[in-house]
């Protein structure tokens, strides 16, 4: 009897750790901030505009963003890569140029991975120069994660740049010193709202 009472006083005991421990982990979860002085969630629009060469040889008009949020990833297949952060990289029309039906969309062009997903991998830290990301795109299953060579460079609170490639086979092509080209380097990024 006294064994049985013991027995059950250890497992209330413990469920209840784990109850009260819990809530403290998702917290510390939730507020981790690679990039303090930004949100968990954000979104940076390249300052140079951008084109998309249509199937029909028409160039559409828009911007190359690079939404990121601020939750760790490391694919489930490939240990060595520790992502900091995770985030979107893709080319969007600044007008709704394409139709389904009679509904209007903006054109949405993927720069990495399958659809755009991939994530940010610090490779190089200090006080003066300040944070570089590589950016990875991810597949969709989140298995494997391919080298991009492109890199976020987080400077100060308000001055990121990146040295963008863009695969010549998506069409895109951004506008460096009146040229048209497929990437560039210390282009600069802005942060903007994000809207849901």
């Amino acid at each position: 009897m006294k064994k049985e009472f013991m027995a059950s006083i250890l497992t209330v005991t413990a469920g209840m750790a784990s109850t009260v421990s819990f809530p403290h982990y998702a917290l510390a979860q939730s507020t981790y901030k690679a990039e303090k002085s930004f949100e968990q969630k954000f979104r940076l629009q390249l300052d140079v505009p951008a084109r998309y060469k249509n199937h029909d040889g028409t160039y559409v008009a828009g911007r190359i963003y690079l939404e990121i949020e601020q939750k760790r990833l490391t694919p489930s297949e490939q240990n060595q890569i520790h992502g900091e952060m995770t985030g979107y990289l893709y080319f969007e029309s600044d007008d709704y140029t394409n139709t389904w039906g009679d509904r209007k969309y903006k054109t949405s062009v993927p720069l990495m991975g399958d659809d755009g997903f991939g994530l940010l991998d610090l490779i190089h830290k200090d006080k003066e120069n300040g944070r570089t990301y590589q950016l990875y795109g991810c597949n969709s299953t989140l298995t494997y994660c391919d080298a991009t060579t492109t890199e976020v460079f987080f400077r100060t609170d308000d001055l990121v740049k990146m040295n963008l490639y863009i695969p010549q086979d998506l069409g895109v092509e951004v506008e460096v010193q009146k040229n048209w080209i497929t990437g560039g380097r210390n282009l600069g990024l802005k942060e903007i709202e994000i809207t849901d």
